[in-house]
């Protein structure tokens, strides 16, 4: 327990019979729950891990331990055998959801830590990242590693590049602001877990990504907290040129859908809503879209035009049209600004509605 809260860590692990043992061990004594979910791996990871906990036991550590296999369990929907850090990371949210459901680990609060089975993440960190769940100041708390001691520093340099990338790119997808949304060391309250959807999978590399749409989705409150990186020659999976244009198209598709739901359909809902209660149809309720009237026409408004006016003005430059080149740089920057303040705000009122809400159960 760790200040009144349950703490179960989640390690996604394949082929890592090298770093495990060593990542087990330096997790702290108050963890009262490590789930180690086994991807496939060829090497002996499973064996490794579990004689590790052994070893911990044997060092007055009390807390429940799991090695999961993903090749004995099927997806959500029941369809098929589900495999990569993805689906790792879900099954083994399942089994502690499971295993709190049933009160085989705890009757209280709790929380979860994503912990990569590479040892990249420093367990030293742990206290910081639960923090602001246990302050109730978020639902999902994720590292930063350019605000940690090494920054990106040490980070591969093709690794870097496509780090800052997707950043904008997720950022924009989300329409929040975070500075590091590729790092995977992240804590999750027991409230964001019982609403996460498992039907919505992403099996592979990305899943922070994906994860933080879903975040978005739900609004979720989101803490960034510093964090260091160990790099003692891990070598990643990501085929980058794969993986790259893979997480673009999610992002873009998040950043369409969103957009829709958020601008379009919701605000049509609550005028339906609201012609239905002039009517009689329906009891006065209190209202569920944070921004009603002219405001919501204003802001869907400013969000999609910004985005189409960036198209046109990406039209106008791949044509060369030499008249309306320089309409370009133009309707990108206003595109861009008008785009993203209206995000800003539309995502700030949301927030706290939604935050209004939680309160009130």
């Amino acid at each position: 327990m760790h200040h009144g809260w349950a703490v179960g860590v989640i390690i996604p692990a394949r082929d890592e019979a090298k770093h495990i043992a060593s990542l087990i061990m330096q997790i702290p004594q108050w963890v009262d729950a490590i789930i180690c979910v086994d991807d496939e791996s060829t090497d002996n990871t499973r064996e490794v891990a579990m004689k590790a906990a052994a070893s911990k036991r044997d060092g007055g550590w009390d807390g429940l331990f799991h090695c999961i296999n993903n090749s004995s369990l099927e997806g959500a929907k029941g369809n098929k055998m589900r495999t990569g850090v993805g689906a790792s990371i879900d099954n083994g949210q399942q089994k502690l959801l499971e295993l709190a459901e049933g009160n085989k680990w705890t009757d209280g609060p709790w929380l979860t830590v994503i912990m990569d089975g590479d040892g990249q993440m420093n367990p030293l960190d742990l206290p910081g990242l639960v923090a602001p769940i246990i302050r109730n100041e978020a639902e999902m708390a994720k590292g930063n590693r350019k605000a940690g001691p090494q920054g990106f520093g040490k980070m591969p340099l093709r690794r870097r590049m496509g780090t800052v990338f997707l950043k904008h790119l997720t950022n924009l997808a989300s329409g929040r602001k975070l500075e590091d949304p590729q790092c995977g060391y992240v804590a999750l309250s027991h409230a964001a877990i019982k609403e996460w959807d498992f039907n919505k999978e992403w099996d592979g590399y990305g899943y922070p990504n994906h994860r933080i749409l879903m975040s978005s989705d739900k609004l979720w409150r989101i803490a960034e907290i510093p964090v260091s990186s160990i790099y003692e020659g891990q070598k990643s999976g990501i085929k980058i040129w794969r993986f790259l244009p893979k997480v673009a198209c999610l992002l873009w598709s998040g950043l369409m859908k969103r957009g829709s739901q958020w601008y379009i359909w919701q605000p049509l809902q609550k005028l339906t809503q609201r012609s239905k209660e002039g009517e009689g149809q329906l009891e006065t309720k209190k209202p569920y879209y944070p921004i009603q009237g002219m405001k919501a026409i204003i802001l869907s408004t400013a969000f999609f035009a910004g985005w189409i006016s960036l198209g046109v003005g990406g039209v106008f430059f791949c044509r060369g049209d030499s008249e309306n080149l320089l309409l370009f740089p133009i309707l990108s920057i206003m595109a861009f600004w008008f785009a993203r303040l209206a995000d800003k705000i539309f995502i700030e009122q949301k927030l706290l509605q939604r935050h209004i809400e939680r309160n009130d159960k």
